[in-house]
């Protein structure tokens, strides 16, 4: 099994905005089994189970018996980040149609990622949008990172914070620039927050209002306002629309 695009390590404790779902029967792993990280798509099946999409060759099956079933009421699936061990000498006896290697998995922890519809941009509501500072993680440097896979826009960042418990809001905005529906911009509420300390967050959102690229891989710009430089930056990233939302 290829696992090229995964992180083989645990990740530190980060702050996800998340609901958390762990394994209850774990074991410890033993030789050739391998230690690994991901960030996956949880895609409910018209049994009940479930499978996660970690690359567009790869799917995993969980085998833990309380995973067996699929862990969420609202039938729809989400993004998580999961940490597993697997064998690359058995892949088990699982077959996902449509990938090119299933291999089955032991999940230690399964934590789903805030999922948020980017709002399409108003000029009249601009202030309501936030114009506070986002840290944004583009490299991978740091796991996990910010991608654009799947169909969704996965975004780690670092948000200025205070100690007062005021909610902060991050969205993403569509239709921000007239002349390519394919730059999109990450705006931060503090909601007058004072900052204190900087938190972590992974933030996801689905792409699929956006025009489609009819199999064709086009430029992402995302637009931000740096925590680090105080200007806007913007970065790009492959995209193409997936074919079956």
């Amino acid at each position: 099994m290829h696992l090229n695009s995964m992180k083989k390590f645990f990740i530190a404790a980060l702050a996800l905005m998340t609901l958390c779902v762990s394994s209850c029967n774990r074991t410890e792993p033993q030789d050739p089994v391998y230690m690994a990280a991901a960030l996956v798509t949880m895609r409910p099946q018209a049994d009940g189970s479930f499978y996660m999409k970690a690359t567009e060759e790869t799917a995993l099956v969980a085998i833990n018996d309380d995973l067996k079933k699929y862990p969420f009421e609202d039938g729809k699936e989400h993004r998580a980040l999961v940490q597993f061990t697997y064998d690359p000498e058995d892949p088990g006896t699982s077959v996902v149609p449509g990938y090119k290697t299933t291999q089955e998995v032991e999940v230690f922890t399964l934590d789903t990622i805030l999922t948020k519809k980017p709002l399409v941009y108003e000029e009249e509501k601009d202030e309501s949008y936030g114009k506070s500072m986002i840290g944004l993680y583009i490299t991978d440097e740091v796991f996990p990172t910010t991608v654009v896979e799947d169909g969704y826009l996965t975004a780690r960042m670092a948000l200025p914070m205070g100690v007062s418990g005021v909610t902060h809001t991050v969205d993403l905005l569509t239709g921000v620039d007239p002349d390519d529906p394919y730059t999109v911009e990450l705006r931060h509420n503090m909601h007058g927050d004072d900052y204190y300390d900087n938190a972590e967050a992974v933030y996801c959102f689905p792409l699929k209002d956006l025009p489609d690229t009819e199999g064709k891989t086009v430029k992402l710009t995302i637009k931000w306002l740096s925590l680090v430089t105080g200007k806007a930056e913007t970065a790009q990233f492959d995209y193409c629309t997936r074919t079956d939302w």
